[in-house]
């Protein structure tokens, strides 16, 4: 599970290094409705949906925070 949990961080790196530094190495899919600048992606996306995605992502991610700490805390449990 470590090297799973490495391997995540690394690509997190990778994409954001290329999102940074070569913007024109982006799929296809956001440049048509959306056009990029600095400071993120921009698009035609109401204030209802921003915060409905908000929401979800922070669901998501709490969600999976704790999958980690139980994953944690039994990996622990088993070492000592």
């Amino acid at each position: 599970m470590e090297t799973q949990s490495r391997l995540v961080c690394a690509l997190t790196i990778t994409h954001n290094f290329i999102y940074i530094h070569d913007p024109e190495d982006l799929p296809e899919l956001l440049e048509q409705d959306e056009h990029i600048e600095e400071g993120g992606i921009q698009g035609g996306i109401s204030k209802t949906e921003q915060s409905r995605a908000s929401e979800r992502r922070d669901r998501i991610a709490a969600d999976m925070w704790a999958a980690y700490e139980s994953h944690r805390a039994r990996h622990q449990q088993n070492h000592w």
